[in-house]
């Protein structure tokens, strides 16, 4: 890993469950933005944008 993502990188322990989603996976992402204490989440996943 470069040095500069090494550098902006936050390890999370995920405890949320969240079942918004169809996809599992994109669950696994919410979850992991809710308990990193994220305001924001940038993505081009179309199941994660329709849910705003």
């Amino acid at each position: 890993m470069t040095l500069f993502v090494e550098r902006q990188i936050q390890i999370v322990e995920v405890s949320s469950a969240i079942a918004v989603c169809r996809d599992p996976d994109d669950n696994r992402v919410l979850a992991a933005t809710i308990d990193s204490g994220c305001s924001h989440l940038v993505t081009g996943d179309s199941d994660l944008l329709s849910l705003k």
